[in-house]
């Protein structure tokens, strides 16, 4: 019987976006409309019909580089070739913090045992990753035709956390 394996994305920068300028542009979109159905013949409902319209497009653009990348990684996940790493070690992603903190992100180590290069892989941007890890195997799933392609399943060693 073969476990199901499933990665979690977890609050991507991209769900964050879609969430700010979707509600933006429904805002901008509902006071074009109040303004519309007051007969305003000011540029006003056009302005914020214009606006509404573009932070619309943007979540939604955002929406959809959120579902090609989930798309990609439950790809990798069915048909990726699978590599057992070690994690060598823990850095801080200075790029990007979430409630004040920033983002840390593993990396894992695999040797090719035919031409004998190390291959260093970065997982996602975790909140919580611990020191613990280090040492520890993960999967790490590549793409059969590009290197560069992967995904470091990290869901599988890091321990539950429940917030409270």
């Amino acid at each position: 019987m073969r476990e199901e394996i499933r990665g979690n994305p977890g609050i991507t920068v991209f769900r964050v976006l879609f969430r700010v300028f979707g509600s933006i542009g429904l805002v901008y979109i509902l006071v074009a409309t109040a303004f519309h159905f007051l007969d305003s013949p000011d540029p006003l409902p056009m302005i914020f019909g214009i606006l509404g319209t573009c932070f619309a497009a943007a979540a939604l653009v955002m929406l959809w580089l959120e579902k090609r990348k989930n798309r990609r990684m439950e790809e990798l996940l069915r048909n990726g070739k699978v590599l057992t790493c070690t994690v060598t070690g823990i850095t801080v992603d200075a790029r990007i913090r979430v409630n004040g903190h920033f983002m840390q992100v593993a990396e894992c180590a695999w040797t090719d045992p035919v031409s004998n290069v190390v291959h260093v892989f970065r997982s996602r941007g975790l909140t919580h990753c611990p020191r613990s890890v280090i040492g520890q195997e993960v999967k790490v799933y590549v793409d059969r035709n590009s290197d560069h392609d992967y995904y470091v399943d990290m869901d599988a060693i890091l321990p539950k956390m429940v917030i409270h």
